[in-house]
């Protein structure tokens, strides 16, 4: 049974009520032709994109070929197109994740959360506030579902 979309934005303004706008980060200004409703997201995403990308779920390990990418390039959010990771960043340990030292300066937030019994970090896109990722060991571990690579650009 899915939420209509009304109801899941009221729920989230519920939670995320006065402290929202010290949470979220201003947007990144740019020309925004992502989607602007949950409606419009749930037509652009797969189930499993919107899951990771909207709801903050986050990929199994090694599920994502972006984990073994060498080659030089940039790593886009899949949402709305913002350069978020450089190759020159990536960290590639086997982990079964994409990893990275840290983002491009100014693309990306994060935000303490206490999902699943303890207190984590997560990730996301300044521009369209998608899901990105957490923080672990002090890196960007990243759902690969959530980005695109573009090779041989931001070397």
């Amino acid at each position: 049974m899915s939420i209509p979309a009304q109801k899941t934005l009221s729920r989230r303004a519920a939670i995320v009520g006065a402290a929202a706008a010290t949470l979220w980060p201003a947007r990144v200004a740019a020309v925004e032709d992502f989607p602007q409703t949950e409606v419009a997201w749930r037509q652009q995403l797969t189930e499993f994109e919107y899951k990771v990308m909207r709801e903050g779920y986050n990929e199994t390990r090694g599920t994502s070929p972006l984990a073994n990418e060498t080659r030089a390039g940039v790593y886009a959010c899949k949402g709305c197109g913002l350069e978020v990771f450089s190759s020159t960043q990536k960290i590639n340990d086997g982990s079964g994740w994409p990893r990275f030292a840290q983002p491009i300066s100014g693309r990306v937030f994060t935000r303490r959360n206490g999902r699943f019994f303890g207190i984590g970090t997560n990730v996301g896109c300044t521009r369209c506030q998608s899901h990105l990722g957490i923080v672990e060991s002090g890196t960007y571990r990243m759902n690969g579902i959530a980005l695109t690579f573009t090779p041989g650009q931001g070397a």
